[in-house]
């Protein structure tokens, strides 16, 4: 793609040299949701006024944030932890997610996504893992889901 940086591409978790992926963390859309509101009182208190960069982010996370405040964040982190845990081998080789795609399934947080989705929304997974690693994935999710909405 013309005046993209070689170095950097989601697609292949090339993130560049200031995201090195040892150190590199990630944040879910509920989770900038909580940053962006504390945010807005900020400068609500303030009386200065948001950009309206800053208000579509907002409604775009609180959008796609999933449920809100100390519930959205507590699932998240739940979430988060689990997708960590999984692993898978192909030809003898250790397979984890990495920061980028656990946020981004942890975007998704919905019962109903099919694996369909999630290769056509987080493509680098399609190239590591085959269809029962994602299928597996979408388990976890649904088990927090199913969690977080029943209990």
């Amino acid at each position: 793609m013309e005046g993209v940086d070689d170095e950097e591409n989601a697609n292949l978790l090339q993130f560049g040299p200031e995201h090195a992926k040892d150190d590199m963390s990630c944040l879910s859309n509920a989770e900038v949701s909580v940053v962006l509101e504390k945010q807005r009182i900020n400068y609500e208190e303030k009386d200065i006024n948001v950009t309206p960069a800053f208000s579509k982010t907002m409604s775009y996370v609180k959008r796609f944030g999933g449920l809100g405040g100390s519930v959205k964040m507590t699932a998240t982190s739940e979430l988060r932890e689990a997708l960590q845990q999984f692993e898978t081998f192909h030809e003898g080789e250790s397979i984890r997610l990495h920061q980028f795609e656990i946020m981004q399934v942890a975007n998704l947080m919905q019962a109903d996504s099919e694996v369909e989705e999630v290769l056509a929304l987080i493509p680098s997974l399609g190239a590591r893992l085959t269809e029962e690693d994602l299928e597996n994935i979408l388990a976890i999710v649904r088990k927090h889901q199913h969690s977080r909405l029943y209990s």
